[in-house]
């Protein structure tokens, strides 16, 4: 390998770039809000749910008389009166909302891990890769070396990172 071709494998800027902009994207995985869109999704199904049977249990329709007696109805499901209603009816809304938020959450934690897994691994080639031309230049430049030692511990933070955010 010659000094120029050794040059352009040490000073791969690309590859630093292209390894922080990785680790951007597990960021705007992370922040990107996907929960709370499913949290409302979910919820909003389970309020035209409640809706839909607040309107058809009691007397038909959602006049004060309607809402009355389906609400009555809905308490009478469990044992209780109109405020017990409120709650059967705003069940199907919390529990649709948090089922939206956790299947979200799961995927997003599967996507993330996977970025994270992919960048770990890009991060650990080209360490090995660094190491291995570090092993083979005995006579390198202390400057080329000094290079090298500061973007294999720059690496090694970045894999050390990766790895303790997977564990956590």
């Amino acid at each position: 390998m010659s000094d120029a071709e050794f040059e352009k494998k040490l000073s791969d800027e690309g590859f630093l770039k292209r390894l922080l902009g990785d680790l951007d994207r597990i960021t705007e995985a992370v922040t990107d809000g996907a929960e709370l869109g499913a949290a409302l999704a979910g919820g909003g199904i389970g309020l035209a749910g409640s809706i839909a049977a607040l309107y058809g249990l009691g007397t038909v329709g959602l006049s004060t008389v309607g809402i009355t007696s389906g609400l009555l109805a809905a308490g009478a499901l469990i044992g209780g009166g109109m405020v017990a209603g409120i709650g059967v009816l705003a069940a199907p809304v919390a529990i649709l909302a948090a089922a939206g938020w956790a299947g979200a959450a799961a995927l997003k934690k599967e996507r993330v891990l996977r970025l994270q897994s992919e960048v770990l691994g890009k991060a650990r080639l080209k360490q090995l890769e660094i190491r291995h031309a570090l092993e083979q230049r005995a006579t390198l430049s202390e400057r080329v070396a000094a290079e090298m030692d500061a973007r294999e511990q720059l690496l090694q933070q970045i894999i050390e990172g990766l790895q303790e955010k997977s564990r956590g």
